[in-house]
């Protein structure tokens, strides 16, 4: 992971509480100068169950509503959701981020998030490193729902929610080791969820200083309107998958399932995540392979529907962008 850097481990806020139902941010507290690898969220979930039941799979996931991580000099890094952020981190490190289920029981239960900065599927993972020598200031919001993203009913349960925050970064700066600073800033989002039966396509993010290294996509049904990577992950809802622009299709009519199987081969990930399919642009590990986008004037992630249930399409990118002057 770490390249051409020494790199070291350095705790950030220790057992912070999480504020159910708003945002909760970390700003003054961050070390600036040298590079950043990886930030590591970590989640405390201490449940009362009362009368609740019915657990969500990977509920603390699903309870993060939102990661905004900006800086001053380059804008926004990472602006996406908890289950897109977990699954990305599982294509890029080809393991799961550790989490506990939650059970209709009384108990704490953990789950780490892992946000890559610098890509380990590049040839020189520091291509994109998130060099903070570059900044005056990094701020990080967590916008968090609560209980009721970790039961089904409710009832009388209540959390309470603490969070640990690492960072992953060199022993020195840009400044010192020039030959490894990066070329560009990582750049992390989730599109807003489409309705798949109003549209069969989302117009995807179009800029000069934009390159996809890879992309996401999760379809689902019975979601709740409006909220990304919500519902039952579904293999049924989407039969095949597209990126079209204006010269042609990136990506061609790929059916779902072969989606899922190539995309399990290149990975290496043996059980396959429900309604999730990946690509990758970067297969030969160059950053120059990364898809540009500025000079589109149209950018389409597109599907033909399968069988649709109050469904919903969630994209995530890992994008690179030109480091401001």
């Amino acid at each position: 992971m770490s390249g051409r850097y020494p790199i070291r481990y350095q705790n950030i806020i220790n057992q912070g509480t999480v504020v159910q139902g708003g945002l909760t941010s970390v700003v003054a507290q961050f070390p600036l100068g040298e590079p950043w690898f990886m930030m590591i969220l970590t989640l405390t979930c201490v449940l009362t169950v009362g009368t609740g039941t019915t657990p969500v799979l990977d509920g603390q996931y699903g309870a993060i509503k939102n990661i905004l991580i900006k800086c001053d000099k380059d804008g926004i890094i990472v602006n996406c959701a908890g289950r897109g952020l977990m699954r990305l981190a599982q294509m890029i490190s080809r393991t799961t981020p550790y989490f506990d289920n939650i059970a209709a029981s009384n108990g704490t239960y953990k789950a780490n998030l892992p946000i890559y900065f610098s890509n380990p599927m590049f040839l020189r993972p520091e291509d994109c490193v998130f060099d903070t020598g570059r900044q005056n200031m990094v701020e990080f919001y967590l916008t968090f729902g609560g209980v009721a993203d970790l039961l089904g009913t409710v009832g009388s349960a209540t959390i309470v929610e603490t969070f640990d925050l690492a960072i992953v970064k060199g022993q020195v700066s840009t400044a010192v080791n020039k030959r490894a600073r990066p070329y560009v800033k990582p750049y992390i989002m989730n599109y807003p969820p489409q309705d798949p039966s109003a549209s069969q396509y989302i117009e995807l993010e179009k800029a000069k200083d934009l390159a996809i290294a890879h992309w996401l996509a999760y379809s689902a049904n019975t979601v709740v309107a409006g909220v990304p990577f919500s519902g039952t992950a579904s293999d049924t809802t989407i039969a095949s998958w597209s990126i079209h622009d204006n010269i042609g299709f990136p990506v061609y009519t790929i059916a779902h399932y072969n989606m899922q199987y190539l995309a399990k081969i290149e990975q290496q990930i043996e059980t396959w995540p429900s309604g999730w399919i990946w690509y990758n642009f970067v297969k030969d590990g160059s950053i120059f392979s990364c898809y540009p986008t500025g000079d589109k004037s149209m950018f389409r992630l597109e599907w033909i529907n399968g069988t649709l249930s109050s469904s919903a399409v969630t994209p995530v990118i890992f994008g690179v962008r030109t480091l401001a002057a």
